[in-house]
């Protein structure tokens, strides 16, 4: 599996706590299958809008890219390509792909 913490750059210049307090996300941690599909930003950004229920934008509002392997370490406390969702730094929702929750 690999994990990637990805952020909304349309919220650069909103704090996650701000975020949080509109009810929006500004990162997520997105567990996928290492030698799976690769990740498609559309469906991510339906996931995330779906969480944000009534609180979710306008799609063109939302640009998840990966975070830079400085501020993953940060938010994560991983260095790059070891990024756990288990026991991370910095509190975030957890997205884990449909491959994945097949296997369970």
């Amino acid at each position: 599996c690999k994990s990637m913490i990805m952020k909304n750059t349309r919220l650069s210049g909103v704090s996650a706590a701000e975020a949080a307090g509109l009810g929006r996300y500004k990162r997520v941690c997105v567990v996928l299958q290492y030698d799976g599909p690769k990740l498609d930003k559309h469906k991510l950004t339906d996931v995330v809008r779906g969480l944000e229920g009534r609180h979710a934008a306008a799609k063109r509002q939302y640009s998840l890219r990966m975070v830079s392997g400085e501020e993953s370490l940060a938010l994560s406390g991983f260095e790059h390509n070891a990024v756990t969702p288990l026991g991370m730094a910095t509190p975030m929702p957890l997205l884990v792909s449909e491959r994945l929750r097949g296997l369970a």
